[in-house]
């Protein structure tokens, strides 16, 4: 069983021996538009399609301006709240 499992790690050491030679890093410097291409562009698309749909679904909700009083009413319980702290230190 033992050497099987040493069989098996060598294998796997073995395989991920050009990440040593000329590795990850080597790639990541030399050939940086694959990493661009295949992972950052179509994450960064991914990513504005997700903010433009929910910026959009918020605007159509109108949640954000039936929550403004409450927020504005949060931020000065909030002052007022500090400004007593303050009070009582002097």
């Amino acid at each position: 069983m033992l050497q099987i499992l040493t069989f098996v790690i060598t294998a796997v050491v073995a395989s991920f021996s050009w990440v040593r030679y000329k590795g990850l890093e080597y790639t990541l410097i030399h050939y940086r538009w694959i990493f661009v291409c295949l992972f950052l562009l179509p994450f960064s698309v991914s990513y504005d399609i997700y903010m433009y749909l929910r910026a959009w679904i918020v605007f159509k909700m109108n949640s954000a301006p039936h929550k403004h009083d409450e927020k504005v009413q949060n931020v000065q319980e909030q002052v007022k709240l500090i400004d007593s702290f303050i009070m009582l230190q002097k």
